[in-house]
């Protein structure tokens, strides 16, 4: 994602956790907005951090992080938007292969003011593989 972004023009400021920039600790002193498919395994960890940071962020995650009580309250008392494709997307791995995709993605957001609570997007024409 950061090489994708970076390519676009954008100036992008890395983190990892295994990178001695842990977004869950770490913070840049100005920074405009988040954008990150954090770890799965990590998902409240890096809602809660993002929230509490008050910056705009997109995090592609499974759509089934809808389904945590401890998430719905963050959504329902900050508020989350989201950006629903119109079929599987595969990731482009470290190595440059895409994987197949077996559950569906969706970009969560806020503070992006994207114009509407869910927004559906066709990736007709689009790449197969997502940076």
């Amino acid at each position: 994602m950061v090489a994708a972004l970076k390519r676009r023009g954008f100036q992008v400021i890395p983190s990892d956790i295994t990178g001695g920039r842990d977004f869950l600790q770490w913070q840049p002193r100005r920074f405009d907005c988040i954008a990150t498919n954090p770890p799965y395994s990590l998902k409240n960890e890096f809602f809660e951090r993002a929230y509490a940071l008050g910056k705009p962020f997109a995090f592609l995650v499974p759509i089934t992080s809808l389904e945590s009580a401890r998430r719905q309250r963050l959504f329902s008392r900050y508020g989350i938007e989201l950006i629903l494709f119109d079929r599987r997307i595969n990731f482009e791995t470290p190595d440059g292969r895409g994987s197949g995709s077996w559950f569906a993605t969706a970009w969560f957001t806020h503070g992006l003011r994207i114009g509407r609570q869910l927004h559906f997007v066709s990736l007709a024409g689009a790449s197969r593989n997502v940076a």
